[in-house]
């Protein structure tokens, strides 16, 4: 599936937003919520962030704009085998980090990250450094992967289910060599909003049906990657939001 770019773009600033405003909105009867109107009286620079009659607290993943690199990427490899299911664990604590044969890319501990995309795709070669990926199974066994579910899970709760993976696969319009970066992309409605400190953040791809019998290439991999504006630690949000009225 090729996705819009200019639906990409506009999920990049929304990202972007989301890590450089000092406020995220809230429901009313949160504790410490603040009403737009009225953080849009006591800070006037930040007014065109704020909705007057929605309500905010402060923005806990907030980072301050020079400490953000946007666009970035955070990636799991794994082996394409016969197991039919594939848990890329993108915890700081668990993920598993570059290797010669891994091209990955982890979240440190002590940053945070707004992830808008995921993309997938299947890398051919043993080594890293001269995998070539494409969105698309070199064999019919291949594009088995296609057939297939993604969940994602945060913590205890299983936040995305039924998103399904045939809407990865791109096939180019000519030369199977041209690959650009948003093709085997799509977007997360919504913007998911994640800090290096997580103990538990994984997707995980299961096959609809077994895949034992299939013969699969040799030297495949899988490469799920989150599209995401990268924060460094930058100590919390410029200004104190104290008060309700709620």
């Amino acid at each position: 599936m090729k996705t819009d770019i200019v639906a990409i773009r506009e999920s990049e600033r929304l990202a972007l937003n989301l890590l450089t405003s000092p406020f995220s909105a809230a429901a009313q009867g949160t504790a410490g919520a603040v009403m737009g109107q009225q953080l849009m009286n006591q800070y006037p620079g930040y007014a065109n962030m704020l909705n007057p009659a929605l309500y905010y607290i402060g923005n806990q993943f907030y980072t301050d704009p020079r400490l953000v690199t946007m666009p970035a990427t955070l990636q799991q490899e794994l082996p394409f085998t016969n197991a039919g299911t594939y848990e890329f664990n993108f915890s700081s604590t668990n993920a598993v980090g570059p290797s010669a044969t891994l091209n990955n890319f982890i979240l440190p501990q002590n940053n945070v990250a707004a992830c808008y995309g995921v993309r997938l795709r299947i890398g051919y070669g043993a080594l890293g450094n001269t995998r070539v990926y494409q969105c698309f199974g070199n064999t019919a066994a291949d594009n088995s992967i296609y057939n297939s579910n993604i969940i994602l899970t945060i913590e205890s709760e299983n936040q995305v289910t039924n998103f399904f993976v045939d809407d990865f696969k791109d096939v180019p319009d000519n030369s199977p060599n041209e690959i650009n970066k948003y093709n085997g992309v799509m977007l997360m409605n919504p913007v998911r909003l994640i800090s290096g400190k997580l103990g538990v953040f994984t997707m995980t791809i299961k096959t609809l049906s077994s895949i034992s019998a299939l013969s699969l290439s040799d030297d495949a991999f899988l490469s799920l990657t989150l599209l995401c504006a990268f924060g460094q630690a930058s100590g919390g949000p410029p200004i104190a939001i104290t008060g309700s009225n709620s």
